[in-house]
């Protein structure tokens, strides 16, 4: 029986996350998880550490780890090109890329896959990723002592673990993972990538709002947000209040896939550290009319020990890209 022990690793903003899987088969099983923090604007040598705790935390021992990366360095387009073999597409990508990409192609390490065909044309995944963007985030998992092993892109590594269990899978679904500098929407259907966005407000913005309006500092700020205690009221009537700005981008991205589409989203699962609040599932809910569920990637995959999901429950919504990259291979 063949076993794979695979290590995801997701190097945010403001946490890092890793996950092993064990793949038996076809099943996974969690076998080993941790998180760690990052103060505001860490450089390089702050994450350095906070990446060798991690791992000894977790007590992971295997050096190999998939890593991704998001946000404006990359461009991910649905393009339509004649058919071609898959040899013609690698050579052609290259010179299609200049007509959609902003940076020139030299900057930019560029991918692709066919994800249609009909008649003579076929549908292309087009994605390119600015090199300097990849190329420090090796550089600093190897100064760990890690060996990169495939670099994908978050928003693939989390649909990649959606849909281990994906019982929506005849509707238009959105998944949002709210991270500390961004938003990602990322709408599927058929658990088929179809859609993806990032918008620029996510959990630290709503952090420095609370912080801004109850005249504390952005550890306190944090602390509240996820653990408001005695405050309930006014950090509620905060948060909403910041929330409602990244609720009419989200909104924003949805008209704008129903006109290119013309199919509309018809349910949301959110995900990510801004996730964890009672109140975004239901704000969102109210504002956008439509069913939000948070899910995890604890539902999707087995756990080793009991211990291990009681300990890894209070952080599930953090761990999807993690876990979504510990599913990638080669």
């Amino acid at each position: 029986m063949t076993k794979e022990n695979i290590v995801g690793l997701d190097i945010g903003t403001s946490t890092i996350k890793v996950v092993q899987l064990l793949k038996s088969k076809d099943s996974y099983s969690l076998i080993k998880a941790s998180i760690e923090e990052l103060e505001f604007n860490a450089d390089e040598k702050v994450k350095l550490a906070a990446l060798k705790r991690l791992f000894k935390r977790a007590k992971i021992s295997q050096k190999e780890v998939n890593i991704s990366t998001e946000g404006p360095s990359v461009i991910i387009r649905n393009i339509q090109l004649p058919k071609m073999n898959k040899a013609d597409l690698k050579s052609a990508i290259k010179y299609e890329a200049e007509k959609y990409i902003p940076y020139s192609v030299n900057e930019v390490y560029v991918d692709c896959q066919i994800i249609s065909e009909v008649q003579n044309n076929m549908g292309v995944l087009l994605v390119a990723a600015k090199k300097d963007t990849i190329n420090d985030k090796i550089q600093l998992v190897r100064k760990a002592g890690l060996r990169p092993w495939v670099v994908d892109v978050d928003s693939f590594a989390l649909i990649n673990a959606f849909n281990l269990k994906n019982e929506d899978s005849d509707k238009t679904i959105a998944l949002l993972n709210i991270g500390s500098e961004a938003t990602s929407v990322n709408i599927i259907r058929g658990n088929l990538f179809n859609f993806t966005r990032n918008i620029s407000a996510g959990g630290k913005r709503v952090t420095e709002i609370i912080a801004e309006n109850l005249k504390i500092d952005l550890t306190r700020a944090e602390e509240l947000k996820k653990n408001p205690g005695d405050k309930k009221q006014e950090v509620s009537e905060v948060y909403l209040n910041a929330v409602r700005e990244m609720a009419i981008e989200i909104k924003s991205s949805f008209d704008y896939y129903e006109s290119q589409y013309e199919e509309g989203v018809s349910k949301i699962f959110i995900s990510g550290g801004a996730a964890i609040n009672e109140y975004t599932a239901n704000f969102l809910s109210e504002n956008m009319n439509l069913e939000v569920n948070r899910w995890s990637v604890l539902d999707r995959v087995g756990v080793v020990s009991k211990s291990l999901r009681d300990t890894l429950t209070p952080i599930q919504d953090y761990l999807a890209v993690a876990a979504g990259l510990a599913l990638r291979k080669l």
